[in-house]
């Protein structure tokens, strides 16, 4: 009896010091939990950070409506920077601001490497909060922390609305006008194509003046191995087509935000859409380069609008599945975001201001007065740093003299922006200043008016080799003939892009920086540095052609 009580007794004394053991550990790991989140717990901060897996199916959004020209996405930011930095700056930015607890991830974007290439996230904030507000309120978290001289490099953006810079309104099959609408924000002119007529359609494709001018006629080779990524609309679902019986055009849509536009369904609307957009600029690289592969990567919706969001994660998700090996891509922007328009607010730009002169050649880049949407130039440098060469659209804000300074995110140090000329290889009376120039078209016809609006019904009404416009490719259940007239900086820059393929599949050239120089030398006779695009001059360079590019004295 003794020894069994005595068991006992020794078992219960066994079983009190585990669970003392386990309580003390238990406390343990609460006082570490504690140390680790205590910024947190102390604010009350319940913000969900992002991770690599979405937090929200986008799809299954509501419709955001930005058709009544919204500058932005309601009640979203984008967040950049490292994840460390993020933590601790949206801590600091809580405490400021307490009513964005309850912020929360609903994207992760995209992911840097730890370094100089940073990640970006989605958040919504509470409706109660201003988004610039809370943009703000990043700024000034990342100056209060950066006041011992450490360096914390995040930034903030509205999810602004992008969209296409297109010149030229719809027409009816007529020819007739029916009207045009400028996209959300102002960001473009958004208009329709018009219609070139069956019979002669690629006779007339294949003789226009701009491959005339660029490339002494259409080009019968080169682009080999190189491959042009184009980031814009689409008719066509994801999957590969064969265009005109000339080309296949890959189609990838990543996943995209809902965007309550017009409903072009409706025939009184059918003018708004725009999808076609970027099926035309493919049937331009396909003439300047008919080797190169080409990838449409949907990130616009019919009507030509899109967010900030939309195209980052299209960039990213491109990016990601190349691997991140760019040295043979072209990426392609027939897009913008017109800095006039939407404004930074004033005392957000004197915080942005201030983060920039902290000393950090990142932040004083990234938020230089012309720059500052941190989050997409931080896409462009980490492209280019991969091996991508960029060009992008100067955009159609013009009226004549004085032209306007280039959109973003041709404006951007990473990118080649791209102004319009016309038959004569003078500025298209719209165009926005540009580092180099291509045929893009005109708006005027002689009568010291700038009416790009009447263009492209003026073409179709006319017919022929319309010498204000450009031709190429559409879906053929757009227009029957598979070809349209229309014009812009959207397509100038696809036959530079065209142009890059033949200079890296024929050339020396294997970087961004050599590539620029040949085109460069292409357009001027010397090879060099691109010039900062001038609104004095609006055409920069000038014009570059193939047989410039390919002549030995522009080799690398």
């Amino acid at each position: 009896m003794m020894r069994d009580k005595q068991r006992a007794n020794n078992r219960l004394g066994c079983r009190s010091a585990i669970w003392g053991w386990l309580a003390t550990l238990f406390m343990f790991l609460l006082f570490v939990l504690y140390a680790c989140l205590g910024d947190r717990v102390t604010l009350g901060d319940d913000v969900e950070l992002c991770d690599p897996v979405d937090h929200a199916d986008l799809a299954d959004m509501d419709p955001i409506r930005v058709a009544d020209n919204a500058a932005y996405v309601p009640n979203q930011i984008i967040v950049t920077g490292t994840t460390v930095d993020i933590e601790r700056v949206w801590a600091e930015a809580v405490d400021q601001l307490p009513e964005l607890r309850g912020t929360s991830c609903l994207n992760k974007i995209a992911t840097g490497d730890g370094g100089d290439q940073l990640d970006s996230d989605l958040y919504e904030i509470p409706p109660a909060v201003d988004e610039w507000d809370a943009v703000a309120a990043v700024y000034q978290a990342v100056l209060d922390l950066s006041a011992d001289g450490e360096k914390v490099r995040v930034f903030a953006d509205p999810n602004y609305v992008i969209g296409m810079e297109i010149e030229g309104d719809p027409v009816n099959g007529h020819g007739g006008l029916i009207g045009s609408l400028e996209s959300a924000g102002g960001l473009a002119r958004v208009a329709a194509a018009a219609p070139v007529q069956q019979g002669n359609a690629f006779d007339l494709f294949r003789n226009q003046w701009a491959f005339e001018q660029m490339a002494g006629g259409l080009p019968e080779a080169g682009g080999d191995g190189i491959e042009v990524a184009i980031f814009d609309t689409s008719s066509y679902t994801s999957g590969e087509y064969t265009i005109a019986d000339r080309f296949t055009l890959t189609v990838r849509e990543p996943d995209r935000m809902p965007l309550d536009g017009p409903d072009t369904s409706d025939p009184k609307l059918a003018h708004l859409n725009v999808a076609d957009h970027g099926v035309f600029a493919a049937g331009l690289v396909n003439g300047m380069a008919p080797n190169a592969d080409i990838v449409l990567v949907r990130v616009l919706n019919d009507t030509g609008q899109g967010t900030l969001r939309d195209l980052l994660a299209g960039l990213e998700a491109y990016n990601v599945a190349r691997n991140q090996e760019l040295a043979d891509v072209v990426v392609n922007l027939s897009l913008g975001l017109g800095f006039q328009r939407p404004a930074i607010r004033e005392d957000v730009a004197a915080l942005m201001a201030r983060v920039a002169a902290l000393g950090d050649p990142i932040c004083e880049e990234y938020l230089a007065p012309d720059n500052r949407v941190p989050s997409l130039q931080n896409q462009m440098a980490k492209m280019r740093t991969e091996g991508a060469t960029i060009v992008a659209a100067a955009g159609n804000d013009s009226l004549f003299e004085p032209y306007q300074q280039l959109q973003l995110p041709a404006n951007f140090d990473q990118v080649i922006g791209v102004a319009a000329n016309n038959i004569q290889t003078a500025p298209s009376c719209f165009t926005n200043a540009g580092q180099l120039s291509a045929p893009g078209g005109d708006g005027d016809t002689g009568a010291g008016l700038c009416q790009p609006k009447q263009i492209t019904a003026l073409c179709a009404a006319q017919g022929g080799d319309c010498i204000w416009a450009l031709i190429s490719t559409v879906n053929p259940a757009t227009y029957e003939s598979g070809y349209a007239y229309w014009i812009g900086t959207s397509f100038a820059t696809p036959l530079v892009a065209g142009l890059s393929a033949q200079i890296m599949s024929q050339t020396r050239a294997t970087t961004p920086e050599q590539v620029e120089g040949v085109l460069m030398c292409a357009a001027t006779g010397a090879a060099g540095p691109l010039l900062e695009p001038a609104t004095a001059n609006p055409t920069g360079a000038g014009i570059p052609t193939l047989f410039n590019a390919l002549d030995r004295r522009c080799a690398p």
